[in-house]
């Protein structure tokens, strides 16, 4: 039996004594985690996650099952494993696309609140990918974020012409991510 399986059955297990639930999702080289979300509202979990210094903690009176969802278009798994990291620890949903030609269709399917789009992308940049989703009636009104190394003023131009709602350079921190994202959500 292979960590994954054991992983989740013990989720499974787990998941009859208290209420949370996981999610299963693949990474990168082929590997897998288990993400667990614990969604006790006691005090003492509360506590509890804060001493761990968890960001964004659920309250009472949110809807624990909204999570906004976060695209991340981007073909360098390190930049992916970074973008995804940053979101899943600071409470949001992702869905990765690797290639631009694959954004259009799985944007129509999976809508998410937010685009993080790299320019440079096999089979389609991220300047097309961007004009194709503002153009499209389903999708404009999804906020993108361009997250590049290309840092002239030229392309921060360019990105605004075909739609991009806000435009960070790599490398960026946490907090210039967040930033972005918070800004455009």
């Amino acid at each position: 039996m292979t960590s994954l399986a054991v992983g989740i059955v013990a989720c499974k297990q787990w998941n009859k004594h208290q209420k949370f639930y996981f999610s299963l999702k693949e990474t990168f080289c082929l590997c897998h985690y288990i993400r667990v979300t614990i969604r006790k509202d006691d005090e003492k979990t509360q506590r509890i996650w804060q001493e761990k210094g968890v960001k964004n903690l659920p309250t009472r009176k949110e809807n624990y099952m909204a999570a906004k969802l976060i695209m991340i278009v981007e073909d360098s798994q390190t930049d992916m494993h970074i973008a995804d990291s940053i979101c899943l620890e600071n409470g949001y949903e992702t869905v990765a696309v690797t290639e631009g030609d694959k954004v259009l269709s799985i944007a129509l399917e999976k809508k998410p609140d937010l685009i993080l789009l790299d320019v440079i992308l096999p089979n389609k940049n991220g300047f097309q990918v961007c004009r194709q989703l503002k153009s499209n009636a389903e999708t404009k009104d999804i906020n993108i974020v361009i997250v590049s190394s290309k840092d002239q003023p030229s392309d921060k131009f360019w990105a605004k012409k075909q739609g991009a709602d806000d435009y960070i350079t790599k490398p960026y921190s946490e907090e210039d991510l967040l930033a972005a994202i918070e800004k455009n959500l």
